[in-house]
């Protein structure tokens, strides 16, 4: 078993007694002021609130023990699987090039932009058209989605585990110089720009750490798409990624001096 997987155990495991331990405590103050109150001739209506609160906060915790980290501990999630991950980037590796790293992430921001010239812009796609100009074609999503990332010798992948919906934005500009302008000759699906960067289109990777080892990247493009990346120290306690450190750090080699 990976280290990381490893390691996601025993944080869930030491979260759960954690949990269990706090909820006990609450469920021993109830006791004890239930106690208390019954011994009394008066009870005040605020020490019965009180009680309310440190057993609801009791429940609260077990709650949290039983409900959301116990199953965290057995469940798995699909994605985080290797073979599923290579499925996911095979349809965008260039011609002659091979998967050199990858990983399970989570995107939290994202924009892409882009310029195509001769094509015109219809809903989610993008037609061949001889007859139109330049056109600037965005897509943002500022909420959290599950990616794949992964890099090949030239460039640098961004793969989508499922299906998400983006605001999308096209329209005709002018005067565009010094510009890289794409032009196409097949339709071309909204759902398949924004995958695939060169390397050298990246101008920097900025990095914040965050708790357990987990990493922030805001990766930024020369044309001003970025992706801002979360990504944790391990795959998950079930997860099938045994090389997920190894390959976050390689991702990071080729990305970060770009």
């Amino acid at each position: 078993m990976e280290k990381g997987q490893n390691k996601a155990k025993r944080r869930l495991i030491i979260s759960c007694i954690v949990s269990l331990s706090i909820s006990l405590a609450f469920f021993v103050g109830t006791v004890y002021l239930v106690t208390y109150c019954r011994a009394q001739e008066v009870v005040d209506d605020s020490m019965v609130t009180v009680c309310k609160i440190l057993a609801l906060t009791g429940v609260f915790f077990l709650v949290v023990a039983f409900g959301h980290i116990l199953p965290a501990l057995f469940s798995r999630n699909s994605m985080c699987d290797e073979n599923v991950m290579r499925q996911a980037f095979s349809k965008y590796i260039p011609y002659g090039e091979t998967l050199e790293a990858g990983i399970y992430v989570t995107v939290r921001e994202s924009k892409v932009s882009e310029l195509f010239r001769k094509c015109r812009c219809e809903e989610g796609m993008l037609i061949p058209d001889d007859n139109t100009g330049i056109l600037s074609f965005n897509k943002e999503k500022y909420h959290e989605y599950n990616a794949f990332m992964g890099v090949t010798q030239s460039q640098l992948l961004i793969v989508e585990c499922e299906k998400n919906k983006h605001f999308y934005d096209c329209s005709y500009v002018n005067n565009v110089q010094n510009a890289n302008i794409r032009e196409i000759t097949t339709e071309l699906s909204w759902d398949d720009i924004g995958i695939s960067f060169p390397l050298e289109s990246i101008k920097q990777c900025k990095v914040k750490k965050g708790l357990y080892g987990s990493l922030l990247w805001t990766i930024i493009m020369e044309n001003g798409s970025y992706f801002k990346v979360f990504i944790l120290d391990n795959a998950g306690p079930n997860g099938n990624m045994p090389h997920h450190i190894a390959y976050r750090d390689a991702i990071f080699e080729k990305i970060k001096n770009k």
